[in-house]
């Protein structure tokens, strides 16, 4: 029970620093590079089934290639500047 807790804190910790991700990786994000999991949870400083849990929840656009998740890097700085907007 305490981990679905501690997700659930960690993805509303995410969203709400959605503002500051976009504004100090932006210039990192490219919006034509593919992204794997792996390298989403780098960015977002967030483990890599908080970012599953994020594409699974409908907030993170992906396409999953065999057993794994692939995200456009435009979709990643669409989710920030919505978790952005959402917090103006």
């Amino acid at each position: 029970m305490w981990w679905v807790i501690e997700r659930a804190g960690m993805l509303l910790m995410t969203t709400l620093m959605g503002k500051q991700l976009l504004d100090s990786f932006s210039d990192k994000i490219k919006a034509d590079k593919v992204y794997s999991t792996e390298e989403v949870a780098k960015i977002l400083k967030v483990e890599k089934a908080d970012v599953v849990e994020l594409i699974l929840m409908g907030r993170l656009k992906a396409q999953k290639v065999s057993n794994t998740y692939k995200i456009l890097g435009r979709n990643l700085i669409e989710t920030l500047s919505e978790s952005r907007n959402k917090k103006e």
